[in-house]
Formats: structure tokens, C-alpha cells, sequence
């Protein structure tokens, strides 16, 4: 799992080919580069070419970006111009996420970590058919560090 133990959306960039992340600001503002294609402005309203969906719903603000990313069901990558189905900022291509959803199987997983600098992290989700024709899921994370 790449997001294990509560890992931001930088960590993606050490899974994928050609994509790099960066932020100035720790997790906060990250800002992606898909083959060199990138926009290096640190400003908080700067358009970025490399446009983060998550759900099907464009996070276009850099704050944003900054989430830390849990109970995914999917990742995917599209390289490339992306503007038609995804507007303006996504010429150099789009990082899209999927949560994961209900089912009617009844599901659940629950992770902990402890590392240096006293940082915890707790992660877990529950889902479970309520009917048969309705289910429900739900899910959290904590993390601490500090200082």
C-alpha cells in the first residue's frame, strides 16, 4: 500500500515513473511535475499543469493538494494533455483518486504505526450492508507528531 500509515500525497511520486512532487512547506502546497512538466511558483494561487482528482471532483486549490489520503479503493495517472475532461490546469496530466465504497460484504481493516519523533498514526475503516439494497461506510485517520 503505498499511502500506508497515513502517508501524504507526495508519496505517490515514489511509485510512479516520470511524476515528482515537491512542497517548500512540508505536506502543505505540494506541487506535481509529470515528465518535467511542472509550474515551480511557490505562491498559494499559482495554477499548476498537473491537476489532483479526487472522487471525480477537481481539487483545483493548492491547499487542497495538501490532504493526507486513506481508505483508497484506486490511483491512476493520466499523462499528457487532460484539459478536455478536466479543464485548464491539466496540461501536463491529472493524478486521480478513488475512495473506496460501500458494498454489502462486510468489510474493515484497522493500521497503526509509531515512529520517530513521537509520530502516530491510526487508520481504520468499517462497512457493512444495512440492507439489500443500501450499505454504508465509514472511515478515519489520526495522526500525530511532536514537536
Amino acid at each position: 500500500m503505498i499511502f500506508q500509515s497515513g502517508q501524504d500525497v507526495k508519496a505517490i511520486s515514489n511509485h510512479v515513473p516520470s511524476l515528482y512532487a515537491e512542497s517548500s512547506n512540508g505536506r502543505v502546497a505540494p506541487r506535481f511535475y509529470i515528465h518535467g512538466l511542472g509550474n515551480p511558483d511557490f505562491d498559494l494561487a499559482a495554477s499548476q499543469p498537473v491537476s489532483i482528482i479526487m472522487d471525480d471532483a477537481v481539487m483545483e486549490n493548492v491547499v487542497l493538494k495538501s490532504q493526507s489520503l486513506s481508505d483508497l479503493a484506486n490511483v491512476e495517472i493520466a499523462r499528457g494533455p487532460q484539459g478536455t475532461l478536466y479543464g485548464r490546469n491539466a496540461t501536463a496530466g491529472i493524478i486521480s483518486f478513488t475512495t473506496a465504497k460501500p458494498t454489502q460484504e462486510q468489510t474493515y481493516y484497522l493500521n497503526g504505526s509509531y515512529g520517530a519523533l513521537e509520530t502516530a498514526n491510526v487508520e481504520g475503516a468499517y462497512g457493512v450492508g444495512l440492507t439489500d439494497t443500501l450499505s454504508m461506510r465509514i472511515s478515519g485517520l489520526r495522526q500525530y507528531r511532536s514537536d
